[in-house]
Formats: structure tokens, C-alpha cells, sequence
């Protein structure tokens, strides 16, 4: 992925549409898929405050990782999101999504080696989803969801 390319991803992310420019750019695949593996989506059930959820994989293109969850009241959630590749050029993101799977809020691109991000999101009561999407090959990830 080039700069031009990472940039305009990171404006569309903000809600910030350049004059010209389509938005359509690795984000995307963060927007619901039609077919998604029943393995690909697993259930963290409720979470109440001073809860978390860890989990690791292996993400690829066409099949992104999905882990719903609910809260039962207004809840401040945080997202971790570690890229576990020590190749480079490998790319990784991590995003809150409402219960119809589309983009609360996503993390900055993630690239190998090692690299992570964490951000925070306040949401009401509700059906959540995160979803781990790469743009490229497929690639191990870790990631915590906590609730405050």
C-alpha cells in the first residue's frame, strides 16, 4: 500500500472526503460481506464493565474475523490491535462495528513487524461487533477488547 493510497484511507476513516477522489479504498473490506464463514464469527457474549476478551488468529483478504459482543449499558470500549507478522509489507486493521456491521470507528493501519494500536469508543447499550479485516495475504493477529 502506498502513502497516496494509506492517506486517503486514513481521511475516509475521519468522515473526511477529498474533492475528486473516490472513497473506496481498503476500508471496503470493513464494510459488511455478504458471505461470512460461520468460523469466522465467534460470540464474546455480554460484557459488563471491567470485562475483557483477548483473542489471536489468522486473517486473510477474503475472510475477515468477527467477534460480536454486548453491553447492557453505556460503556466506554477500548480495542487493542497487534499485528504478530515479522515479515514486512504485511497490513492489518481492527474496528468497532454497530449490530449492523458497519464502522464505529477503526484503527490506524497496522504494519509488520509488530506493530499495534489501541483506541477507545463510547457506546450505548447494544450489539457490537469487532472485525480484523488485511488487505493482502493472510496474516496472525492479537487483539483485547476491554469495557469500562
Amino acid at each position: 500500500m502506498n502513502q497516496a493510497a494509506l492517506g486517503t484511507e486514513l481521511r475516509a476513516a475521519a468522515g473526511v472526503q477529498p474533492s475528486g477522489l473516490r472513497a473506496a479504498t481498503t476500508f471496503d473490506s470493513l464494510r459488511p460481506t455478504r458471505t461470512v464463514r460461520a468460523s469466522s464469527e465467534r460470540n464474546f457474549g455480554t460484557l459488563n464493565a471491567g470485562s475483557s476478551r483477548s483473542a489471536a488468529g489468522n486473517v486473510g483478504k477474503k475472510s475477515p474475523d468477527f467477534f460480536k459482543f454486548k453491553i447492557t449499558r453505556q460503556r466506554t470500549v477500548s480495542l487493542n490491535v497487534t499485528i504478530q507478522e515479522l515479515i514486512s509489507r504485511r497490513y492489518i486493521r481492527g474496528a468497532i462495528l454497530d449490530n449492523k456491521k458497519r464502522a464505529l470507528k477503526v484503527s490506524d493501519t497496522l504494519r509488520a513487524p509488530l506493530e499495534s494500536d489501541r483506541f477507545s469508543i463510547k457506546l450505548k447499550a447494544g450489539t457490537y461487533y469487532t472485525k480484523i479485516v488485511t488487505d493482502g495475504n493472510r496474516i496472525n493477529y492479537s487483539f483485547r477488547l476491554q469495557v469500562r
